[in-house]
């Protein structure tokens, strides 16, 4: 019996955020599939791309894209790769699950290249900018944002420098509708 290929998540981070390192979708599209990836799919504009590779590891899979990154557009961006299997598995999961209801607030998932460095205390309340840490599993982080004057924090900061590791954070819903599509 042959092995099904794995599909994956490139979560590319800094893509088209503040008018800075633009790449249209539809060149990330033909950027991937110049590496032999199929069924290449883009989610919103924020650099979240679904590929199938033939063959490779997570780590030379990253490597592979991120070199095509710098190569193509001459940016270095990390790209942190999850299976699909991670995605529906988080999804399941549901670390939000007492808290969707709550209209005040947003859920992000911040995407971690690697673990956090040493013990992490839960929750991790950071009150200037209205995060909450709540959850960390495996290279996953799970964040509450609170509106602070009518304002919502953005974990992705604040998480690389509370955690000592490379993040890039997605909203939930976004989240859950790429799981959706997969």
């Amino acid at each position: 019996m042959a092995n099904t290929p794995t599909t994956y998540l490139a979560f590319l981070r800094g893509i088209n955020v503040g008018g800075k390192n633009i790449i249209l979708m539809e060149d990330l599209r033909d950027a991937f599939s110049s590496l032999e990836f199929s069924d290449v799919r883009t989610y919103i504009q924020s650099g979240n791309v679904a590929f199938t590779p033939k063959t490779g590891t997570k780590a030379t899979l990253k490597k592979k894209v991120e070199k095509m990154i710098l190569t193509r557009y001459g940016l270095t961006v990390p790209v942190i790769l999850r299976s699909k299997t991670e995605m529906q598995k988080m999804v399941k999961a549901d670390p939000f699950v007492k808290l969707v209801n709550d209209k005040k607030i947003k859920l992000y998932v911040c995407f971690l290249d690697a673990l956090p460095e040493g013990e992490v205390t839960m929750p991790v309340i950071i009150d200037n900018e209205g995060l909450e840490l709540i959850s960390i599993k495996g290279q996953d982080a799970f964040v509450v944002s609170r509106p602070i004057n009518g304002s919502y924090g953005f974990p992705n900061n604040i998480i690389e420098k509370k955690l000592k590791v490379t993040s890039t954070a997605r909203n939930w819903n976004t989240v859950l509708k790429i799981v959706e599509d997969l």
